[in-house]
């Protein structure tokens, strides 16, 4: 027979107990409304969000948040996700989504950038990368037959968040729809992890072209409670929106990533700051 042992041995090798845990925390808070396992369907995929968060605690009129949320426990030996950028001072900004009180969608520059309960009062100091590796904790090998572990996680948070984009959100809670008549609801997809987060710092003027490598003495890391990922859009993951008068289709959307930890506080602080 089976012992209750071993079940719970397998299944702590899932992500179930993350998820339940977090899920826990989040619809327990006085501050969100929460469902888990929300199924959807769109011409191009179809699957379940994790979790489908609202900040419903806000004052009249202030924006309302959409948290699509993918929960990814780590691989239980490889649990660093070391992130790197590639980016150039003439690199553009995407803009996080808004749906206006009308129904009509909104691109907008600041929102989700600036995040002054985290310290991020400039869009420029928002910590955004586009590269991510796991590591394996005890000695720093790259997990190469689980590579795509933190872009499938971020292609589930982004597919549901296509998928949220097209559905009618008043029928997803019990909450009247007046509390939707005269607010913008901001979009925000969300990756929470067990992992260690970490960033590289480093110049590339420091990088041997010859050899396609950098010494180590050269490049430092630093531990992040969270990150934003650029993360690339394939046709079926864009979604049109006006920005600045003119309808456009972002190539690439910004993408939470935090510790398991730090979900509430950084939830809480895009919160705030949605009015931006």
């Amino acid at each position: 027979m089976l012992s209750d042992k071993k079940i719970i041995e397998n299944l702590n090798l899932t992500g179930n107990f993350l998820e339940a845990s977090m899920f826990s925390e989040i619809a327990n808070h006085d501050h969100y409304i929460a469902t888990a396992e929300w199924p959807f369907s769109t011409s191009n995929f179809n699957g379940t969000a994790d979790i489908i968060a609202l900040n419903h605690h806000v004052q009249f009129e202030e924006p309302l948040v959409f948290f699509i949320i993918e929960c990814k426990k780590a691989n239980k030996d490889h649990k660093v996700w070391v992130f790197d950028r590639c980016s150039g001072n003439r690199d553009i900004t995407h803009p996080f989504l808004r749906f206006a009180p009308n129904g009509s969608r909104v691109y907008t520059d600041r929102t989700g950038y600036l995040l002054p309960l985290m310290g991020i009062n400039r869009v420029e100091d928002a910590p955004l990368y586009n590269k991510g590796y796991e590591l394996r904790e005890t000695d720093g090998n790259l997990n190469r037959n689980d590579s795509e572990r933190i872009h499938k996680a971020l292609t589930q948070a982004n597919r549901a968040f296509v998928a949220l984009a097209e559905t009618d959100v008043t029928k997803i809670f019990k909450v009247s729809k007046a509390t939707f008549e005269v607010r913008e609801i901001l979009f925000v997809p969300l990756v929470i992890t067990n992992a260690t987060i970490k960033v590289l710092n480093y110049s590339s003027e420091k990088i041997d072209k010859n050899k396609g490598e950098i010494d180590v003495e050269h490049i430092t890391t630093e531990e992040r409670d969270f990150i934003l990922y650029d993360f690339p859009l394939s046709s079926e993951l864009q979604v049109s929106g006006n920005h600045n008068s003119e309808v456009i289709y972002p190539y690439k959307r910004p993408t939470f990533i935090v510790r398991a930890d730090k979900a509430i506080e950084l939830m809480q602080a895009i919160s705030s700051a949605a009015e931006y």
